[in-house]
């Protein structure tokens, strides 16, 4: 842009494109007001125009936000960190992670299944089908957690309460050759 230099100019800029990512890394959508620092500028003159501060629907986007405080991305990070530790024979350091998830986003199904998918892997059926539940609990129409608890069921030689979970699985959707199979 042939433009000299000028700290407080880039501070500015700066500033601006830093508050913008931080609330995109958030789950905040951009904003349509122009003059916000969350606008998508097209050019340089409209990023320099906005304002380096917040309109008032993203302040009460943030708002929300913090009061929900769910970090869906790290809670996952963590239960994955979690199933590492299982998997290396870590039980006690993979509960810490795992409650360490549910603390940052409780009502995210995403984390127990995940949770669920670490304990089956090391034949922790139990809590695998808790895990699932609690899933399930949170996300009815999910099927899979279903299947997969009857599965659990099945490894730890509960026939017939897998049997009941298939037959739940089928009553929702008769046509699922995962319950048929």
């Amino acid at each position: 842009n042939n433009e000299g230099d000028n700290r407080p100019r880039l501070v500015k800029r700066l500033l601006k494109q830093a508050l913008s990512t931080a609330n995109f890394m958030l789950g905040i959508p951009r904003c349509n007001t122009p003059f916000c620092a969350r606008a998508y500028p097209h050019n340089l003159l409209e990023h320099d125009a906005k304002s380096d501060e917040l309109c008032s629907v993203c302040r009460s986007r943030l708002a929300a936000f913090k009061k929900k405080r769910v970090f869906k991305n790290c809670a996952l990070s963590l239960c994955e960190q979690g199933n590492d530790l299982l998997k290396a024979g870590k039980p006690e350091a993979a509960e810490k992670y795992y409650r360490r998830a549910q603390d940052e986003a409780p009502d995210t199904c995403e984390v127990y299944s995940l949770m669920a998918d670490g304990y089956f892997a090391v034949e922790r059926f139990d809590e695998a089908v808790n895990a699932w539940q609690q899933a399930y609990n949170l996300n009815p129409d999910k099927d899979i957690y279903l299947f997969n608890m009857g599965l659990a069921h099945y490894k730890n030689g509960w026939s017939q309460l897998a049997l009941d979970k298939f037959t739940r699985m089928l009553e929702k959707k008769p046509d699922d050759p995962r319950a048929l199979g």
